[in-house]
């Protein structure tokens, strides 16, 4: 009996002497506990309260494109109103290849509908960077085609192709266009009417370059360029440049 009745007290003194310890890390616990939970809300409270709006406008400035609409150039008409010179709408075919996920199933779809051959598709979509073009100067149908497709990374933009119906018929009098615009001739001289004014649309787009449902979009419409048309009689100008020839 007198045993475990030492033995016990033995016992209650340890603990009693071990509550102290246990109190004090108890309290260091919760200290470290309530220091760190502070500075995270501090944090949190930074970020949100201070840098909210600066962060926030970072975001939208990310996701934001400026899409340039394309205006339409005039035509060029003789003086009876022969077409000799005309825009026709065309497209160009580009790529995102860090969008990519599967450039081999993806450039087989695309052989499907474009000129180069699959590998060579392959090799544009599978390479560095974050641009590079496909194909350009496809047809309307073309670009319809691939937008079906819904391939994340590859885009079809808007452009157009100049065309001469009557071939080389006053050619050096209408001189020519590229990317930029006239190069010589009346195409040159006349830029400015024929060129009108590009429009532009801005739109916050999501990693494939899709707008995101419940944004707002800003659309200023392009201008299209006047027609330019000549006191030339094609009757007559194809007869001299007979007799030129």
């Amino acid at each position: 009996m007198i045993t475990p009745q030492a033995g016990g007290g033995a016992r209650s003194a340890g603990l009693e002497g071990r509550r102290p310890g246990i109190r004090r890390r108890a309290v260091v616990t919760r200290g470290w506990t309530v220091l760190i939970l502070a500075v995270l809300a501090a944090r949190l409270g930074w970020i949100q309260v201070v840098s909210g709006p600066r962060l926030a406008a970072a975001g939208r400035l990310e996701r934001t494109r400026t899409q340039v609409l394309r205006a339409p150039r005039g035509e060029i008409l003789a003086r009876n109103g022969q077409v000799l010179a005309v825009s026709v709408p065309a497209a160009d075919v580009t790529v995102d290849p860090t969008l990519v996920r599967h450039p081999h199933a993806e450039a087989a779809a695309l052989a499907r509908v474009l000129t180069p051959p699959a590998a060579t598709i392959e090799h544009t979509l599978a390479g560095r960077g974050q641009y590079a073009v496909v194909q350009r100067n496809i047809t309307t149908a073309q670009a319809a085609a691939i937008a079906h497709l819904h391939l994340p990374g590859v885009y079809t933009h808007t452009t157009a192709i100049r065309r001469y119906p009557a071939g080389f018929f006053m050619g050096s009098l209408l001189g020519f266009t590229n990317a930029t615009g006239g190069v010589a001739g009346l195409e040159l001289s006349y830029q400015k009417q024929l060129a009108g004014h590009n429009g532009y649309r801005i739109a916050q787009v999501d990693p494939f370059g899709q707008r995101i449902p419940g944004t707002r979009a800003t659309t200023v419409p392009a201008r299209p360029g006047l027609n330019l048309r000549l006191t030339v009689y094609p009757g007559l100008q194809a007869a001299l440049e007979r007799h030129l020839q």
